[in-house]
């Protein structure tokens, strides 16, 4: 079981499942929703369609995370950061996966954005980590569908990884936050979607 989200080199090269698009990395959270009532591909289409800020705690957890670089423009307001902040990496009927590159752990959330899943793997800045976002529909030993998200953390240098050790271990709390409120908010949408009629 890997500590506070920390994975070995030995543990990383043993891992079942890793991600295409990062399968070195140093860190890792993993989160599954309830049992969901809905196919695979309705539940990926509500993860797309999603709004994370519907939800008031993630929306003032975002709003904390970027108050640093609020203050620091003054006038100039941030940008909201969001899913739409990331690469589309992969998507299908069971999966969808968006990375992010950065130095995750300064004030600014300005990171810069591939274009494509090809980017992504090409980018090599020695000073900044690179990280993958994965929902993923499972099912479970008992037969019932789950939605999963997983976070993969690659850090290229010694340095990077210190840094951002830090900073992993300081939003690492209300990381988990989010992602568990996240695939509430995605069985809300689901249970709305399923009892609305139709039109």
């Amino acid at each position: 079981m890997p500590f506070l989200g920390f994975i070995s080199a030995q543990a990383c090269r043993h891992w079942q499942d890793a991600s295409p698009f990062l399968p070195i990395f140093s860190f890792h959270e993993k989160h599954q929703s309830a049992p969901l009532n809905a196919l695979p591909e309705s539940i990926i289409h509500a993860v797309q369609t999603l709004d994370m800020h519907e939800d008031p705690l993630i929306k003032h957890l975002l709003a904390l995370r970027q108050l640093p670089d609020r203050l620091r423009r003054r006038i100039a307001p941030a940008p909201s950061f969001s899913l739409d902040s990331f690469t589309l990496l992969h998507q299908d009927s069971d999966e969808l996966s968006f990375g992010l590159v950065g130095r995750f752990w300064q004030s600014a959330l300005m990171f810069p954005k591939p274009e494509d899943a090809q980017q992504f793997l090409q980018f090599a800045d020695p000073n900044a980590a690179k990280l993958v976002l994965r929902f993923k529909v499972i099912t479970d030993s008992a037969g019932e569908t789950r939605l999963c998200t997983e976070t993969f953390v690659y850090c290229p240098t010694p340095g990077v990884k210190a840094r951002f050790s830090c900073y992993w271990l300081l939003i690492r709390p209300a990381s988990g936050w989010i992602r568990r409120r996240t695939l509430r908010l995605v069985q809300r949408k689901l249970a709305v979607e399923v009892s609305s009629p139709e039109t």
